[in-house]
């Protein structure tokens, strides 16, 4: 083992104890046990047993309350360096004078060692060692003990950096939740039996793989940005899709006339909003939402329960709604409502059960054309076949190149197939 030196102090004891005069030091590990949070915690402030157990449950976020307010008493009665004054539990920051030394090379050092290394130090310094334990350094208020064994100060701070495979597990989480999470939840999914890490906060923000989308809420770039290119695609059936525009265009126009409460806006679906699950806002829409971030996590309430939503500014769109639409078997031409209720004016999300029929019919051919192209991927159809779907489909009948666009986006055959294929069956 290197040897280092340090000189024995033989100042007083309240120097160490001021809190004025105490180095900010910032270490990277993680607390051994319950013991070491109360220590921290106490030695910042004095804290009634109700508030001390509620910072230690915002740590042990997966433990039962009733089980850790007994470990928590426990804790508190088993170690002398607790004590109850006023109502309000504190440590004892002046410890055992016995320990003082190896409290001061733990100051001037600025960083973790273990009790031998503490021991070692001793006897350096013609200190005697005999009969010393690490016991003694429990009992102390002012030594934590880490994870990894090692001994630092009880007014340090300490930053549990996650592993790389740590990391993974938490991409792999976002992933499968697919929404954001909390820090909290986080730790209760992947680690119940931790704690909620002291600065994870700060190295998930420097980790260009993870986006804070609300204050304490996480999720995947990555993810963000593959959902804003789904709805950055080229809509391929845009040209045909204009029958239904200008149908929900004018049923659009008879719910406007018809609002009378500004605090409640009706909305009408299209095949495209079902496709990329959106709903669109337009100024009409956003009046009701009021100003938000460019990108935005919502929680609307819903008959079914709490629905996470994407608002995302660029597109102009609320984005996520996908199933939520497919467990309320919507249709092109549905009808839903959002309005805000209560003290606190959250919003709300229903389907309303009425369908504009126009809308429905001219949707639900779009609607079916999807369904083929996606036929098409896992089936290869012949070309009569994929006529005869979309003349049913509009039986007042399609121009020439209207037809072979069709079925170029269906499913890629050519112009001369689709010519020969016509004068076979005229």
């Amino acid at each position: 083992m290197k040897k280092t030196r340090v000189k024995r102090k033989t100042k007083s004891k309240a120097k160490s104890q001021n809190d004025a005069s105490l180095n900010q030091v910032t270490i990277n590990g993680r607390l051994d046990n319950l013991l070491d949070h109360v220590k921290q915690l106490l030695y910042k402030g004095r804290l009634t047993f109700e508030d001390l157990l509620e910072q230690v449950k915002n740590k042990l976020v997966n433990q039962e309350r009733d089980k850790l307010e007994q470990d928590l008493k426990r804790c508190l009665g088993n170690n002398l360096s607790f004590y109850l004054k006023d109502g309000l539990w504190q440590v004892d920051k002046t410890g055992n004078p016995a320990n003082n030394h190896f409290y001061q090379w733990l100051s001037t050092m600025g960083y973790p060692v273990t009790f031998r290394e503490l021991l070692f130090l001793a006897e350096e310094n013609g200190l005697e060692t005999k009969g010393r334990q690490e016991q003694d350094l429990v009992y102390d208020g002012r030594f934590i003990r880490l994870r990894s064994g090692k001994w630092g100060l009880s007014h340090w701070q300490v930053m549990g950096e996650p592993t790389a495979g740590e990391l993974t597990k938490i991409i792999r989480l976002l992933q499968k939740k697919q929404r954001p999470l909390t820090l909290a939840e986080i730790m209760g999914e992947l680690f119940p039996a931790r704690v909620v890490e002291t600065g994870w906060e700060n190295f998930l923000r420097k980790d260009e793989r993870f986006l804070e989308v609300a204050p304490g809420r996480w999720f995947l770039k990555s993810a963000l940005e593959a959902m804003k290119a789904h709805l950055a695609a080229e809509d391929v059936f845009a040209f045909i899709r204009q029958a239904e525009i200008s149908v929900l265009q004018e049923a659009e126009l008879v719910l406007i006339i018809k609002e009378a409460d500004s605090s409640r806006r009706q909305y009408i679906l299209s095949s495209l909003d079902l496709e990329r699950g959106i709903l669109r806002l337009n100024k009409r829409m956003m009046r009701i939402f009021g100003p938000l971030e460019p990108v935005a996590y919502l929680d609307l309430e819903t008959p079914q329960g709490p629905l996470g939503v994407w608002y995302l500014q660029e597109h102009q769109c609320l984005a996520g709604l996908g199933s939520w639409y497919e467990a309320n078997k919507l249709e092109p031409g549905s009808k839903l409502e959002i309005c805000r209720s209560g003290e606190k004016g959250s919003l709300q999300l229903k389907a309303s059960g009425e369908r504009e029929a126009e809308v429905f019919a001219e949707g639900l051919k779009i609607k079916k054309l999807e369904a083929l192209r996606k036929k098409c991927v896992y089936a290869a159809l012949p070309l009569e076949e994929i006529l005869t779907e979309i003349l049913q489909l509009y039986p007042q009948g399609l121009d020439f190149d209207t037809l072979l666009a069709l079925v170029g986006i269906i499913n890629s055959h050519g112009y001369q197939e689709l010519q020969e294929t016509l004068h076979q069956y005229p």
